[in-house]
């Protein structure tokens, strides 16, 4: 192994060279036993001690600060006592900080049969490992999940696919206000305003308008809405004017413009205040080619007509609750369970297998999973057959409950 990894780290070119410096490069290895903690009589520990004990019958009983993890410990101090005192391998004992004998090995009954809780793994290019479990007809067991994905202790796991998805969902939700500042703009036609935000549309007649009022002669107003900084959509009780929209990116009151209509009032961030008033006065001063209602639009995604159609709306929300409850549960009752459970559900013929506990959250993902492919698939399916659309909803419900009812299953059995 020494040789194998001097081969990898080490070329014999630079060996060569930095001799011919006066130097030698090549390849140390040191080992260290890592304290734990107080065993037996000694008391709080500064180092690596402990207490050895000559009985009468010759033979030596020696008891150690630190316990094994892994790194057998216990055989290792075994043969270092022998050595230094003269007597047999097989006349010392050693006791160790914890409750039981031995190291990393550790056999525990479960589910009839015996689980291996200090069990190593075993990666695709650990050839030597797998050769010699072929040779002893040792079976390797596949626990079901990457290597990488592992769980805090005492606290639920965190798994790439969380993850992704809560980033997936706040970088749709940032991305719908990023394209919505990115789109606004007011357009101003033969005889209409109109104004765009994101996928809506609002039209305002020129006719409607009855006055503009410049924002720097009004007390600003709290927005109700979208209010960051440079982004300002929503409404507010603007004084002298009462209800208003806002459709701004003002930075300071006196950037805004408010036109006030025959409905509502909007407010406006206009860098040419006179100019734009100026281009709405002579549209208003021309006679009027065609016939313009006060109105908002969606458009794009939001003009489908799914959004218009409370029942489907409905199915979909039904559909999300039984999801979260789902999830709800199962990460509910997750931190209760052990490492390593019997999974049983579904049961095949009397079967159980064990495995570990983190493969009953598959149950929640795949709820979710359900939701949003059946969510996204019957919006797109609704704009062209209705029915077909709300029953793919309504089956994302039906199939959170068959997943509901697993969960519930496979947990009392676990």
């Amino acid at each position: 192994m020494i040789e194998r990894q001097r081969f990898l780290l080490v070329d014999d070119w630079q060996q060569e060279a930095a001799r011919g410096q006066g130097r030698y490069l090549g390849l140390g290895i040191a080992a260290y036993i890592e304290p734990t903690g107080a065993a037996g009589s000694i008391g709080t520990m500064t180092g690596e001690l402990a207490q050895v004990r000559i009985e009468p019958t010759g033979k030596v009983t020696a008891t150690l600060s630190t316990h094994s993890q892994g790194h057998g410990t216990a055989t290792t101090m075994a043969q270092i006592f022998a050595d230094r005192i003269g007597v047999p391998y097989a006349d010392v004992t050693v006791f160790e900080a914890r409750d039981r004998v031995g190291g990393r090995v550790h056999s525990v009954p479960f589910a009839g049969g015996l689980v291996e809780r200090g069990a190593e793994f075993v990666f695709d290019g650990h050839e030597q490992v797998q050769a010699h479990c072929a040779r002893f007809g040792l079976t390797l067991a596949d626990k079901g999940f990457p290597y990488g994905d592992r769980e805090p202790r005492g606290g639920l796991p965190t798994t790439r696919a969380a993850v992704v998805a809560a980033a997936a969902g706040l970088g749709l939700l940032f991305a719908n206000w990023a394209y919505g500042v990115f789109a606004l703009s007011y357009v101003i036609d033969r005889d209409a305003l109109t104004i765009r935000w994101g996928f809506r549309r609002i039209v305002v007649p020129i006719a409607a308008i009855q006055r503009m009022v410049p924002g720097r002669t009004l007390d600003s107003a709290s927005v109700k809405g979208l209010n960051w900084w440079g982004c300002h959509v929503g409404e507010a009780d603007v004084k002298r004017l009462g209800f208003t929209l806002f459709f701004s990116t003002h930075s300071t009151p006196d950037e805004l413009l408010y036109l006030v209509t025959t409905g509502e009032a909007y407010a406006l961030t206009v860098l040419d205040q006179a100019a734009f008033a100026e281009e709405i006065q002579s549209r208003a001063a021309l006679a009027p080619v065609e016939e313009y209602s006060h109105r908002s639009a969606a458009t794009g995604l939001a003009a489908m007509p799914f959004w218009r159609d409370r029942v489907s709306m409905l199915a979909l929300g039904i559909a999300a609750l039984a999801c979260a409850a789902l999830g709800g549960y199962v990460f509910a009752r997750y931190p209760d369970l052990p490492n390593v459970v019997e999974l049983s559900f579904p049961e095949l013929g009397g079967i159980v297998r064990v495995g570990n506990k983190g493969e009953l959250l598959r149950m929640a993902y795949l709820g979710a999973g359900i939701l949003g492919f059946n969510a996204a698939a019957g919006v797109v399916l609704h704009a062209r057959e209705r029915a077909a659309g709300l029953w793919l909803m309504a089956a994302s419900g039906l199939l959170q409950g068959v997943l509901f009812g697993a969960a519930v299953l496979a947990y009392s059995r676990a």
